[in-house]
């Protein structure tokens, strides 16, 4: 230490470089060694992992068309992280830095003494517990949900926030909304939600903010106009198919009208995805996603014309929104597609010089029975561990005494994300793992922040 003292009299300058330089060289590998945690899916599978959208998605980014079903924001994020195609890791570096950012900056603003391992600590019981690396990891939209949940909550809650943060955040709440239709109405409840919050915590409901976010969520849907209007009916007609609705409806109104899916009714796809996607369903039968459009935009709106099917449409968005809170297992989707299949043929055409990591991925060169089984392995784990989150959550939030605590509304507002994800996607779309999965890692989160909580100060709520 003397050595070091006297060098430091004597060379003031060279030893602040230095320790500049180490400190520099420091924080550079605590954001790689934080990226590598956060993509571990990635990485142990040698490329990033896939979904049968990802195929949409891809066409949708390069060729700049917007698909019959989906936005098609995901897709220019793609064309464009991944630099036009020069490599699709890109795209995943892109989506890690981000959660990255509103990680970094949640557990800064919760524990103003929080250090860089207790960073990589926090991620790496994220990675291997929950689904995290496996959403961050895919090259599909679903990691936006959680990312635009937590812009939401600190655009909203954090006072503290530097101008810096607060503009990154309404990128990143701006491009989170873009990338999905269910992305409007889940943060259009959650800023309600905020804005109750905001009068418990501070006296005040926030209504600029709360208007200026809502106002700003609809103008996104400028960004998605034509999927909305080739794809809606047709998802929620799926839904109705599901449920039974669609089959009471026509049982009732086939002798007064004549819709073309009446001959269909005693044969109705017993599933929304057979409904949407299978070739025998009666969507392609009825003039496809487009001519289709007249006739079950009317049916659906019969649906919601009499208290008794309005009755109907609540208990069954109980039923399938309970169905969904259970549906969060990983590996939902992700098998190998071969030779023939657009996914392989859109990964070979979009990225052909890392065409051959894709074809010597795990996933791709193993059988996919095999492929389940360790997914259910994995998700035996992710179970109990979900299950014991939810019982840290429900322990703090019954004995935790301090009610005016931002950090007790936090955890929360993280559970009000979950169910409202679950619910929006259950009762419009379909039941889905990935649905649940997407958003099942925020209990976890959750849960390790309360254990580290009782020895940490939470933030002074501003006074106002």
């Amino acid at each position: 230490m003397s050595g070091f003292y006297i060098l430091e009299k004597r060379y003031p300058t060279f030893v602040t470089s230095m320790n500049y330089n180490f400190l520099k060289k420091t924080n550079l590998l605590f954001y790689i060694f934080a990226l590598i945690i956060i993509s571990i899916a990635a990485i142990i599978n040698g490329f990033p992992l896939w979904y049968p959208d990802t195929s949409t998605y891809l066409a949708s980014g390069f060729e700049l068309e917007t698909p019959a079903d989906r936005p098609i924001g995901y897709g220019i994020f793609i064309l464009l992280t991944s630099l036009n195609g020069a490599s699709i890791w890109l795209v995943i570096v892109a989506q890690a830095i981000i959660i990255f950012y509103l990680l970094n900056l949640t557990f800064h603003y919760f524990f103003p003494n929080w250090t860089n391992p207790q960073t990589l600590i926090v991620l790496t019981l994220l990675s291997l517990f929950s689904s995290f690396s496996f959403v961050t990891s895919q090259l599909i939209s679903d990691i936006f949900s959680p990312i635009g949940a937590i812009s939401l909550f600190h655009l909203i809650l954090n006072h503290n926030l530097k101008k810096s943060n607060r503009n990154w955040l309404i990128g990143f709440y701006i491009l989170s909304v873009a990338m999905h239709m269910s992305h409007v109405g889940i943060n259009i409840i959650l800023i309600f939600i905020l804005s109750m919050f905001s009068k418990i915590l501070f006296n005040q409901f926030e209504f600029r903010k709360s208007i200026a976010f809502v106002v700003l969520t609809l103008i996104c849907l400028l960004s998605m106009g034509s999927a909305l209007g080739k794809s809606t009916h047709v998802f929620l007609m799926a839904r109705l198919s599901e449920n039974g609705i669609l089959k009471k409806y026509l049982d009732e109104n086939c002798n007064k009208k004549t819709y073309k899916i009446c001959a269909f009714k005693d044969d109705l796809p017993k599933s929304a995805n057979a409904f949407l996607w299978e070739k025998y369903s009666p969507v392609y039968h009825t003039g496809g996603w487009v001519d289709s459009k007249p006739e079950y935009v009317e049916i659906i709106k019969g649906t919601f014309s009499s208290w008794e099917y309005l009755v109907l449409h609540f208990k069954e968005s109980v039923k399938t929104t309970k169905r969904q809170l259970q549906f969060f297992k990983v590996g939902d989707g992700n098998i190998a597609y071969r030779e023939g299949t657009s996914l392989y043929k859109r990964f070979k055409k979009y990225f052909p010089r890392e065409f051959n990591q894709y074809k010597n991925s795990t996933i791709y060169q193993t059988e996919d029975e095999l492929m389940l089984d360790h997914f259910s392995k994995i998700n035996s784990v992710h179970y109990f561990i979900t299950l014991l989150a939810l019982l840290i959550n429900f322990l703090f939030l019954v004995f935790h005494k301090n009610k005016k605590d931002i950090f007790y509304w936090f955890v929360i507002f993280l559970m009000a994300t979950i169910f409202v994800s679950n619910f929006l996607n259950a009762s419009l779309v379909v039941n889905a793992h990935r649905f649940g999965a997407k958003v099942s890692w925020l209990l976890l989160l959750s849960a390790i922040l309360i254990v580290l909580s009782l020895r940490k100060k939470h933030p002074e709520i501003p006074r106002t």
